[in-house]
């Protein structure tokens, strides 16, 4: 059994030295997609992985080609767990899964959800963070089991979005784990500061209260409409659409201590 990190990253100069520390003991393996980053993305994950053998760092053309670096695992016993530059894991609570994945506990279920916590506010020096958690929001933890599958063909649009799921006899769509239904965020070993509120690379200015369209929404988009959010850009407009409030902003404003998400490096 082996864990496998995917994290697919474009322009997350400003968290993904921490993101990569916080996941690396849990993964047995972590493949670095760079999707086409211009800031300091790909030195901070090159010098990474000169630090260490699990890690292996790849230049990508298009976000689906992040997907195809994972679907080889398929019908091998493996999770994989894909990761998003502003996605921010609690290494403690990831160590006692990991034990849990090893024994075989959750061999029965086709993938797992846990708890997120959507930052609008990430204070580094008192190590608190300000934001919504799941639930009533939308949690983006994921952890596949690729054991579950025959294949996951394509076309997806990039790591494990979209393309169709053969499963195996006994597994479905139905077969998940969602430790949100029995435990509470301060309890779950599955949760994570999700930063898309926040500033995350060095060549952006505060992105606000809108967060900033990823590669799969900028690559779903038609040009027309990609050029016209570059216009409302370059004007200084605010050039996102609102349903990552819908999704991420519901609930009470709470604020959390996250020593724990910042102390590896």
């Amino acid at each position: 059994m082996q864990i496998l990190g995917i994290c697919q990253v474009r322009n997350e100069d400003v968290y993904l030295n921490q993101v990569l520390a916080n996941i690396e003991e849990f993964c047995d393996q972590v493949l670095i997609a760079d999707h086409q980053s211009k800031d300091g993305t790909a030195r901070i994950a090159i010098a990474r992985v000169q630090r260490s053998t699990k890690l292996i760092y790849k230049k990508i053309r298009h976000p689906s080609e992040a997907h195809e670096m994972i679907r080889v695992y398929a019908n091998t016993p493996s999770w994989v767990f894909p990761v998003d530059g502003d996605e921010l894991y609690d290494p403690a609570g990831l160590g006692k899964l990991r034990a849990q994945i090893m024994r075989g506990d959750h061999d029965r279920y086709r993938q797992i959800y846990g708890h997120s916590m959507h930052c609008v506010g990430l204070d580094l020096t008192n190590k608190t963070a300000k934001g919504h958690i799941s639930p009533p929001c939308r949690t983006v933890t994921k952890l596949y089991n690729f054991n579950a599958i025959f294949d996951w063909v394509g076309p997806c649009s990039e790591k494990c979005l979209g393309g169709e799921i053969r499963f195996k006899p006994g597994y479905s769509e139905q077969s998940n784990l969602n430790l949100m239904d029995t435990m509470s965020w301060d309890e779950s070993p599955f949760r994570l500061l999700h930063t898309c509120f926040l500033r995350r690379s060095s060549l952006e200015p505060n992105v606000g209260s809108a967060g900033r369209l990823n590669p799969y929404e900028l690559h779903a988009m038609s040009m027309p409409l990609r050029w016209f959010l570059q216009l409302k850009k370059y004007c200084g407009m605010t050039a996102q659409p609102n349903y990552k409030q819908e999704r991420y902003m519901r609930g009470a404003l709470v604020e959390r201590d996250v020593t724990v998400f910042l102390e590896k490096q």
